[in-house]
């Protein structure tokens, strides 16, 4: 998966340049390379969990969305950090930690 760093000189000129507002606002919304700070965060934990990652690398979305509500939905004595840390887990872009995980499986 490719990460791009965009400095605000790149903002303003694709403002500039008449160039589709909308990815202005995609940019502003992207977080260390990744969606947004929602997805970035969901990662980080699933990857530095070292149970969360072997149960979840090479997962497809669906699943591994499913399978983190449920775990925070539980018992489990991480969850209430885990939700904290993540905030809107409708924002999580499950697609993309799925491939990412896919990748590093490969």
């Amino acid at each position: 998966m490719k990460r791009f760093i965009v400095t605000q000189k790149d903002l303003e000129e694709v403002v500039e340049r008449g160039l589709d507002t909308n990815i202005k606002n995609h940019i502003e919304d992207s977080y260390n390379g990744w969606t947004n700070r929602e997805t970035w965060a969901a990662f980080t934990w699933i990857t530095n969990d070292e149970s969360l990652y072997n149960t979840h690398r090479g997962s497809d979305a669906a699943d591994l969305e499913k399978d983190i509500k449920r775990l925070l939905d539980s018992n489990w004595t991480g969850a209430a950090s885990m939700e904290a840390d993540i905030g809107s887990l409708w924002r999580v872009n499950w697609q993309e930690i799925a491939n990412a995980l896919t990748e590093d499986n490969a």
